[in-house]
């Protein structure tokens, strides 16, 4: 709850000065509608990440001028491809066992995250999300940082149709879609769009959703209010004892 409510302070920090300065009593509509947007559980981290990574880290650790072009250019792709791929590689270092992570990732990543941690433990991790390295476990300085990226790397694999999907999408649904792993369904659920579920259904296959767990797992998902998972899971046959025949 503390850290929500610091991510939600400094998220809110220019448009409360704006809202102030001008004198306004009350939020128009289409500020009300931003407002709600902003709350999203996965675009408030995704807000807040971006004034760690470009503010904090950028501006006052490295002193770039984020006003010319070329840095404004150099620094946003560094955000997406190192900072962002990085994070998710060692969010599943964080949260997964070896085991785990043999199933979900390729040699080449799972030498990469070996490096990684070796480059923080030598040098240190400069953006503050990372915090140290404990039994060969990447450490977060909050474990909702790695749940966030776990839950992006998920849908990043679905979206852009990395290979072996399908192996990847049956241990989501057996392994992720549960009590343990609540917060990356959120943040998965959050991100999840048409897109993403029309591709889902493409990876499905005939076995990948369990005759024997299909009720429990579609109730599990709307217990916890992710629309857009039991959606999918509704759109693949999956049907619950909270619906009808005709799924309604």
């Amino acid at each position: 709850i503390a850290l929500h409510t610091m991510m939600i302070a400094i998220t809110f920090k220019t448009d409360f000065e704006q809202f102030h300065h001008i004198g306004q009593m009350e939020m128009n509509a289409q500020e009300k509608e931003n407002m709600r947007q902003k709350l999203n559980l996965s675009t408030l981290y995704n807000n807040f990440l971006k004034i760690k990574y470009f503010d904090i880290f950028c501006k006052e650790k490295r002193k770039l001028d984020l006003k010319t072009e070329a840095n404004a250019k150099e620094t946003d792709k560094s955000y997406k491809k190192i900072f962002f791929e990085e994070n998710r590689l060692l969010s599943l270092n964080s949260i997964f066992n070896d085991d785990e992570l043999k199933i979900l990732l390729e040699k080449k990543y799972i030498t990469e995250i070996s490096g990684l941690k070796l480059e923080i433990l030598e040098s240190g991790e400069h953006t503050g999300i990372v915090n140290k390295i404990i039994d060969d476990k990447p450490i977060f300085v909050h474990k909702t940082y790695a749940e966030y990226f776990v839950a992006d790397w998920f849908i990043n694999v679905f979206d852009e149709e990395k290979s072996r999907a399908e192996e990847i999408l049956r241990f989501f649904l057996v392994s992720i879609l549960t009590e343990e792993h609540q917060i990356v369904c959120s943040f998965f659920n959050s991100k999840l769009n048409n897109e993403i579920i029309e591709r889902m259904t493409t990876y499905n296959g005939k076995t990948v959703i369990m005759t024997e767990c299909e009720v429990g797992l579609l109730n599990f998902t709307i217990k916890n209010g992710w629309l857009k998972l039991a959606k999918y899971l509704v759109e693949n046959g999956v049907r619950s004892d909270f619906l009808g025949n005709d799924g309604k």
